[in-house]
């Protein structure tokens, strides 16, 4: 006996059974009792039942609401490729617009287009070592210029052939540099890249290609007016079906550092010598309101069902009353 306990307690799947059942039986099945003994059985079932469905019907409004509760998969990022140096067409045809890393402008020369923006910047510390270093030493990135001002974002992204860059403030840029991670650490990766780890590469820039303007976040250093993206959440209400929206994360196999144990670790730094290596992914919106909206649906229809057997139920009685009536006349 007291192994079959232990048996009960220790599989999950079985003491869930048992939960649920214990859990049916208390909270709707003690409703069910105290009804049924004033209206009787059948009116008692329909009554719980109406009642239970109705707060069901609720509560999974909520979830469809928020996306939370039951719900479905979470939107997520799906490799599409892995592209080792984009020499040849990707087969992703959008990729093959956005310029190779090689023909994208120098963020030294960037930066130097806009003298103002750069006195600026030059006043970090952390900032001037990037770009008085020596280029063979430390890559500074586009997606670091293209952080300072909109400005310099606005006009590297007429030059990326319909893409668009993603600052280092961007809050898309980790969960995308992430799912990159994920990808680049994978068995099947491994054995084609090398790389073993995030140590063994520099992320160097993340670009995205279509999706909603709408969904497009509100940066620090955005001046947008409030009335124009009031009216883009307007127009995006007509936009129903979602645009593809793909990303490219550009990376570089990282320079190897002998240890010193007297000094902390060396930064990542990427090596200028070799190519670039984009992972290219597509956004998979997933269905995470989908389950609370079929839940929330089935609720409503078992309601309105049982609603409609106890209205029904209280015609026939109040006829029946009526033609009782009529005989006592």
């Amino acid at each position: 006996m007291f192994s079959l306990i232990a048996a009960i307690t220790f599989d999950p799947t079985i003491r869930g059974i048992l939960v649920v059942a214990v859990a049916v039986a208390v909270l709707p099945g003690s409703i069910f009792m105290i009804i049924s003994t004033n209206t009787g059985v059948k009116l008692g079932i329909l009554i719980t039942l109406a009642g239970l469905f109705g707060w069901i019907f609720l509560m999974s409004s909520v979830w469809w609401m928020y996306g939370i509760g039951l719900k479905g998969r979470d939107p997520s990022w799906q490799a599409i490729e892995v592209n080792m140096s984009r020499d040849s067409d990707t087969v992703t045809e959008q990729v093959n617009s956005l310029p190779r890393p090689e023909d994208l402008p120098d963020p030294v020369e960037l930066l130097n287009r806009y003298p103002d923006i750069k006195a600026t910047a030059m006043e970090d510390p952390a900032f001037a070592s990037l770009v008085e270093t020596d280029p063979q030493e430390h890559r500074l990135t586009l997606s670091k210029v293209a952080s300072l001002d909109s400005q310099i974002r606005e006009d590297l992204n007429e030059e990326l052939g319909g893409w668009r860059i993603l600052s280092e403030q961007d809050t898309r840029r980790g969960e995308t540099t992430a799912a990159a991670d994920a990808v680049l650490a994978s068995d099947r990766s491994v054995s084609l890249t090398g790389f073993t780890g995030t140590a063994d590469y520099f992320v160097e820039d993340v670009f995205f290609y279509g999706g909603k303007t709408a969904d497009e976040p509100q940066l620090p250093d955005d001046d947008t007016s409030a009335l124009s993206r009031a009216w883009t959440r307007i127009t995006s209400i007509f936009e129903p079906k979602n645009p593809d929206l793909l990303s490219v994360v550009t990376v570089r196999q990282a320079k190897n550092f002998e240890p010193d144990p007297s000094k902390p670790p060396a930064t990542t730094q990427p090596r200028t010598d070799v190519d670039a290596l984009s992972v290219i992914q597509l956004r998979n919106l997933g269905n995470k309101r989908f389950v609370p909206a079929l839940f929330t649906l089935v609720s409503l229809v078992l309601f309105v069902s049982f609603a409609y057997l106890l209205h029904h139920r209280d015609k026939l009685e109040m006829a029946m009353v009526e033609a009782h009536e009529q005989e006592k006349d």
